[in-house]
């Protein structure tokens, strides 16, 4: 994973604002994406939101923080903590690597209302995990 000049001053900034080092920032056009250790998203934006609503003030956009975990399996039933998932299954196909996540047929609608979140996931297990897909079965 790269990270760019933009990207390590925001991370810098989180740090500063909070305390906490992020492992990964994601820039959007709204939003800013910061990837820290799970067990830092609580200090990373602070009791009542205070340390990411400062940031969010100074920075003029949107941060959404979410937490590494070592195995990909967890970081995606944190991420998605709403959606009750059945199972997850990883795959390899020659160099690619993709899960596959099952749910029944309520939760897959309350995936498909979050298809800006998932994209989001995706591009973080991208970056991160190397996983190259998720499917949704």
């Amino acid at each position: 994973m790269k990270i760019s000049n933009k990207e390590i001053l925001l991370m810098n900034a989180l740090q500063n604002f909070s305390g906490v080092t992020a492992r990964d920032c994601i820039i959007g056009e709204k939003n800013i994406i910061f990837v820290v250790n799970h067990n830092d998203v609580g200090n990373a934006i602070g009791k009542k939101g205070e340390k990411i609503n400062r940031l969010k003030q100074k920075l003029k956009k949107n941060i959404e923080i979410y937490g590494y975990t070592q195995k990909p399996e967890d970081f995606l039933r944190n991420s998605l903590k709403e959606i009750k998932i059945n199972e997850i299954k990883e795959k390899k196909e020659e160099e690619k690597k993709s899960f596959i996540i099952s749910l029944d047929s309520e939760n897959k609608r309350k995936m498909m209302n979050q298809t800006g979140k998932l994209k989001k996931i995706k591009e973080i297990m991208k970056r991160n995990y190397e996983i190259d897909e998720i499917r949704i079965h």
